[in-house]
């Protein structure tokens, strides 16, 4: 995982090492990413490369993590800013997914992995490793204490956590069509939409 020097370092510094590895991710099957390539881009020695990183797949978390961080982040603000019902909290996180440029990448991100056979089994790792779940978990905890739960009955934090997680598949999806131009943006918002009215009306039951 990365190191604590890599954590501490600048923002300039850090972001130039993720750029990079975002650069060559996007461009280059990643099983034929090499370090000399990375550190090229970067500007930056192969000794300084290992004082951050044990490997190629420890820079690749980082990556990995920073984009999981910002729609955590995303999914938080919507049902914080809300205080509202579960489908009025996701459908304010799909406006801002569809209208702010910075999540495209996250989807580009998304969508690149999935593609990539080899990445696969490097994310599934990576999400183990540098707790995605513990992550995940302290999110929809915050959703939770964050939305107004007034008539829905007996919801507790599994249940809404399972809402979340399905809507959140949703949302990956529609993300996808909107990044391949599949269809008009507003027939995609009315879609999921639909979804989220049914997923609320489930755990309100």
């Amino acid at each position: 995982m990365p190191t604590e020097k890599f954590m501490n370092l600048g923002d300039y510094k850090k972001q130039a090492i993720l750029d990079a590895m975002h650069t060559e991710f996007m461009t280059t099957p990643y099983s034929e990413i090499r370090i000399s390539s990375l550190i090229k881009r970067a500007g930056i020695s192969r000794a300084s490369f290992y004082l951050y990183f044990e490997s190629k797949d420890d820079l690749f978390a980082c990556m990995m993590r920073q984009r999981r961080e910002r729609l955590e982040q995303g999914l938080v603000e919507a049902f914080r800013e809300k205080r509202g019902t579960f489908h009025e909290s996701m459908e304010l996180l799909v406006e801002r997914i569809m209208t702010d440029e910075s999540y495209r990448d996250c989807w580009e991100f998304c969508r690149r992995m999935l593609e990539d056979e080899t990445c696969r089994e490097v994310a599934v790792r990576t999400e183990a490793e540098f707790g995605g779940r513990r992550l995940r978990e302290k999110s929809e905890k915050e959703c939770f204490e964050a939305m107004d739960r007034t008539g829905y009955g007996e919801l507790n934090e599994e249940r809404l956590r399972c809402a979340i997680e399905m809507g959140l598949l949703v949302i990956i999806r529609i993300s996808m069509l909107q990044l391949d131009q599949a269809a008009d943006p507003r027939e995609l918002k009315n879609m999921v939409y639909q979804q989220f009215a049914i997923l609320d009306r489930g755990i309100r039951d």
